[in-house]
């Protein structure tokens, strides 16, 4: 084999290495979910959790398929500024939770409501922990990214 052929190979060798690596590590995202599986998977779960009768169940899916189908048009409106997203969005569940106000008995809301809180709370509590996470490797940036330009999430 001549010294020039030697490169060559070495360079098509490195070159198919990368592709078959490249298709090794392809990767597709998972389907997005249309409101109606979505609101019916929620349903479901409030069912079991919250012992929902055959009435509430309809009732709260058509609910939860109804905001969820707003929820997911907020979304889709991209052009609109996040913080008119945002106040759209809790406009929209704060409807959703008067309906759950007038269809759940008393103690069913309690307990859907004190979920809520919960979940905010974690959600809450993972932000914070990723904040701090950013800040620890970034310590010389004020906001935590390593350019500067943007706050840390």
């Amino acid at each position: 084999m001549s010294r020039k052929a030697i490169p060559a190979l070495v360079f098509a060798l490195a070159f198919s290495g990368s592709c078959v690596a490249l298709q090794a590590v392809t990767y597709t995202q998972p389907p997005h979910w249309s409101a109606e599986k979505k609101a019916a998977r929620l349903t479901s779960r409030q069912s079991r959790i919250l012992h929902l009768t055959p009435d509430q169940y309809q009732r709260i899916l058509t609910a939860n398929q109804l905001y969820g189908n707003q929820i997911d048009n907020l979304e889709a409106a991209t052009r609109q500024g996040r913080t008119s997203q945002m106040e759209k969005l809790k406009t929209i569940l704060s409807q959703r939770d008067a309906s759950y106000r007038q269809i759940l008995n008393a103690d069913q809301y309690k307990h859907w409501n004190d979920m809520e809180i919960r979940q905010k709370e974690k959600l809450k509590a993972y932000r914070s922990r990723r904040r701090d996470r950013i800040l620890a490797e970034h310590p010389d940036s004020p906001t935590g990214n390593p350019d500067g330009n943007h706050p840390a999430p």
